[in-house]
Formats: structure tokens, sequence, C-alpha cells
């Protein structure tokens, strides 16, 4: 006696569909909720061609943790424009800053790095 549920096997691996974002690299598995950092509609720090780069040795004594990432911008004084990335966070990355302005050729998180590390 044979059995027939052993020659009809299932495969042993399923497909299954990622999505990856084209302004950061990442992968997700649903294409609408991701708001990415890097995206020009955003209009944050990280797609603007103002972005002069970053002091990661900012002290924000009021924030428990005592040390932030800060965004320089180069339009404004640094006592208006140093941006804590925590404060874009809580934006959930739109900024709509009135003086941003898109990166040339902006390809998204590898033109940012390249332009900031160009700054520093």
């Amino acid at each position: 006696m044979t059995d027939n549920a052993t020659s009809v096997s299932k495969p042993e691996f399923e497909t299954v569909i990622m999505y990856r974002c084209i302004w950061c690299g990442s992968l997700f598995k649903t294409d609408h909720r991701h708001r990415c950092k890097f995206s020009p509609k955003m209009c944050s720090c990280f797609s603007c061609a103002h972005c002069k780069g970053i002091d990661q040795a900012a002290d924000l004594s009021s924030d428990d943790e005592g040390k932030d990432v800060i965004l320089i911008c180069g339009i404004r004084k640094l006592s208006e424009c140093a941006v804590p990335v925590r404060k874009i966070a809580e934006k959930h990355w739109k900024m709509g800053c009135p003086s941003w302005q898109q990166m040339n050729d902006y390809q998204g998180k590898d033109s940012y790095m390249n332009h900031t590390v160009r700054h520093i």
C-alpha cells in the first residue's frame, strides 16, 4: 500500500513580497506606512541642500539622555538653525522648513551622507 500524500509535496518556501524604500534602502512588509526621513516630500534637513553637517557632541541639558545629534543648517545663524534629530523625529520627519531646497542630484541616504561628510 503506497501513500499518495508523500508523492504530492508542498514547496518548502512560500513567496514573500517585500518593499524597498527608494530613499533609505530599508525593507518593509507594507508599502504605505513608512515615512522616510530621507524623502524629499518631508522637507527635512536630511534632503536639504543647506544642511552643512552634524554636531554629534551637542549637549542638551534638558534631556534625560544628555546628548543628541544636531543637524547644522547653512542659512540661518547657528543658534536658530541647529536642529536636534530627536525634534525632527517628534514631528514624524516632516519639518516643512520654508528655506528647504532639495540637494542637486539627490538620490536619498547616500546623497545625504556624501553631502554632510564633505562639509565636516
